[in-house]
């Protein structure tokens, strides 16, 4: 996933929020808060998106206000992994 540079106001925030989404806590080395923490790793389905939710919903809410979280769900594969959906919506 490369970054566009050249993108308007709502697909740079939708851009941004995947950022943020895609990117692991201590991962950006001059400020280790910013992404998601990996703690979701080896829960339960139920408390897996409870973490995801509060994590990424921290990371929009601080480093991409203009975007706001409206849901997030995990979609199992059949074979044991799951595909994390998030909905996110512009502020007003």
């Amino acid at each position: 996933m490369g970054i566009n540079w050249e993108i308007a106001d709502k697909d740079q925030i939708i851009q941004n929020a995947r950022n943020l989404i895609s990117v692991g806590m201590f991962d950006i080395p001059l400020n280790r808060q910013i992404g998601v923490s990996r703690e979701y790793l080896d829960k339960r389905k139920e408390e897996a998106e409870l973490l995801l939710l509060s994590e990424i919903d921290r990371n929009i809410d601080i480093y991409e206000p203009r975007a706001k979280l409206k849901g997030l769900s995990l979609e199992e594969d059949g074979l044991g992994d799951y595909k994390i959906n998030v909905e996110i919506i512009g502020r007003d």
